[in-house]
């Protein structure tokens, strides 16, 4: 009864990312994106529907629209710097990203993580270091988020094998999986542990894991099927 009223737009847009059914929402939280009033609550819910989802272009292009007209919005750059690290070939600006959110909040715990995190991308090994320090006392924190959670777990594993000690990196990345299975960053990097440890068999395992959790991962599903076919 009122097809142009943009509210409506993204309530409905909100309600179908509640559900699960982010694909379908993509279309009214445009819409709602249109007007200024909405523009920043629409795209910032696009934005991580898209990361979620593994559309990364379409959350990067919601990211982007937000912060040209709110430079200033801390949840904004966040999600911006998790997105650029989730495609793999931006960490330079998750860096920037995440340190202009410190800068406006020092105390955005999302935003260490992502320095954290595209430190650990640039291969910028000691300040990675530096920065997991900073943020340990909190890690176990009842209140932080669990994706935040799963970054973290995926970090220390990562650093426990750079310093020498592949069987309790195993343990920590076995632990990692049991907790976070479809975590992105967790199957990214544990993936890497096990390749360079030759062990394919327990590579394939984690991706049959992820996918049994999120069938839609489709760029997991085509690492699989190419894994499945190296091994005959």
């Amino acid at each position: 009864s009122a097809p142009d009223d943009v509210e409506l737009h993204y309530r409905k847009g909100l309600a179908l990312v509640q559900t699960g059914r982010s694909t379908q929402a993509v279309w009214s939280l445009r819409k709602a994106m249109e007007d200024p009033e909405w523009l920043q609550r629409a795209g910032l819910l696009l934005a991580s529907a898209g990361l979620r989802a593994h559309n990364h272009e379409l959350a990067l292009e919601a990211a982007d629209r937000v912060l040209a007209e709110y430079p200033e919005d801390v949840d904004a750059l966040v999600m911006r710097a998790n997105i650029r690290i989730a495609m793999r070939s931006q960490f330079e600006g998750a860096l920037e990203d995440a340190e202009r959110a410190l800068d406006l909040e020092p105390e955005r715990r999302g935003a260490s993580l992502a320095r954290l995190i595209a430190l650990l991308g640039l291969e910028r090994g000691e300040e990675a270091g530096e920065a997991l320090g900073e943020i340990e006392l909190s890690a176990d924190d009842e209140s932080m988020d669990p994706r935040m959670a799963a970054q973290l777990c995926a970090a220390r594993s990562v650093f426990t094998d750079e310093k020498g000690d592949p069987d309790a990196a195993e343990e920590s990345f076995r632990e990692c999986l049991e907790e976070f299975p479809t975590d992105s960053l967790v199957v990214d990097k544990a993936l890497e542990f096990y390749d360079k440890a030759g062990d394919g068999e327990r590579s394939i395992e984690v991706l049959q894991k992820m996918l049994e959790e999120q069938p839609r991962a489709l760029s997991y599903r085509s690492q699989l099927a190419g894994r499945l076919r190296a091994a005959g």
